[in-house]
């Protein structure tokens, strides 16, 4: 499923030392359940996921199509404490308030040992890897996961059955997600729950910012915000000597197109030795050449997710920022972007630019995000 056997070894690896208790079964399941997709599905009705403006075509899952059904499902399961024995739940560090990422650096075991910020849970059908390593090749992997007996749920796959077929409203939603289970069984299990799931994160759509609205011809920026969308766009300028001769602050080649992300790995300057959680994607691959990068994030929603980088380690927006234009360590892994003026690692940007800046990337928020009843908890309502 889009990585080698020995990729996902090295990922079964890396979270087994984390005290997280993940399975290649559930690849073997998945392609076991893809050849049987369409009769799985039959009697439930199919969801499209709208494409917002500007965004390219969805890349969906054909082993784990999105139903009604299915996506409703995966929201009671998000939000319900029936998955764990320790009180938490999906919602406990995807909060909708903050855009689908946990509050603060404080983790529960065993996240708090590998990585402090959790990385947000919107626009998934456009994002082929989740996680700031890439450990999960796709959303189901990263589900799966999460309810497969490990620590930060505290529970058992026996004990989830139970409390399933003892409860009131779970046998009949996932007889409707998946025709046939109104008696839930074990083998089954882990897959339905993670699909749902995995279903309902992939329907959480962030387009609806001022930068949206600007681009559709809706609504207009400040001029603090044009000139940072300039900024943003720009690349600085040198001299055949290395000196600035104008500011850039060069974002736009990681956080490219709409999604502003590339999707891709990068090493940003952030360490120039690598230990620990820093270590970045080599915990996952071994290559040395992935020591130090990390997942490239999404800017949208980037004023609500404080703090920032994969261990919390700016309190601000402005520290992230004066951090690319002063602040990059080099090391042999450094992202070649960051080096490619005369080999400067600096952006030349005054303070002014850096608040302009500031004021374009605050124009990705999207309020309306954080309060959707679509993607907030059905107990509620």
């Amino acid at each position: 499923m889009y990585l080698t056997i020995k990729i996902m070894k090295k990922i079964n690896i890396f979270l087994s030392a984390a005290g997280i208790s993940f399975s290649l079964i559930f690849l073997s399941e998945c392609k076991k359940e893809a050849s049987s997709a369409t009769s799985s599905t039959l009697g439930t009705t199919p969801y499209t996921l709208a494409t917002p403006y500007l965004f390219p075509s969805p890349n969906l899952s054909s082993q784990d199509p999105l139903t009604v059904e299915g996506i409703k499902l995966g929201r009671y399961l998000f939000y319900d404490s029936i998955l764990s024995l320790n009180g938490h739940s999906c919602s406990t560090c995807h909060i909708q308030s903050r855009g689908f990422i946990n509050l603060n650096t404080s983790l529960p075991a065993p996240l708090d040992t590998t990585l402090s910020r959790i990385m947000p849970l919107f626009n998934l059908a456009w994002q082929p890897y989740y996680g700031w390593y890439g450990q999960y090749p796709t959303v189901d992997l990263w589900a799966a996961d999460i309810v497969n007996g490990t620590k930060i749920l505290d529970i058992n796959i026996d004990t989830i059955v139970n409390r399933f077929n003892r409860s009131k409203i779970y046998p009949a939603l996932f007889n409707k997600a998946f025709p046939g289970q109104n008696v839930i069984s074990q083998d089954k299990i882990l897959i339905s729950v993670s699909y749902a799931i995995s279903q309902f994160a992939r329907t959480i759509v962030s387009a609806n910012s001022p930068y949206d609205q600007y681009k559709q011809g809706t609504s207009g920026l400040s001029p603090s915000a044009q000139r940072g969308m300039q900024m943003f766009y720009g690349d600085p300028q040198y001299d055949i000597n290395g000196n600035i001769i104008q500011a850039g602050g060069d974002c736009y080649h990681c956080h490219s197109s709409t999604l502003f992300t590339n999707n891709d790995f990068y090493n940003d300057g952030l360490d120039s030795v690598f230990v620990g959680k820093n270590r970045g994607r080599y915990a996952i691959t071994g290559d040395k050449e992935d020591l130090g990068k990390f997942f490239v994030p999404t800017l949208r929603n980037i004023g609500y997710r404080a703090p920032y980088m994969h261990d919390g380690r700016f309190q601000t927006l402005m520290e992230v920022i004066q951090h690319y234009n002063t602040g990059i360590k080099r090391s042999s892994t450094l992202a070649p972007i960051l080096t490619k003026n005369y080999n400067n690692v600096h952006l030349g940007m005054t303070a002014q630019n850096m608040a302009d800046l500031d004021s374009f990337l605050l124009t990705l928020d999207d309020n309306k995000l954080l309060t959707d009843t679509n993607y907030s908890s059905p107990f509620k309502h």
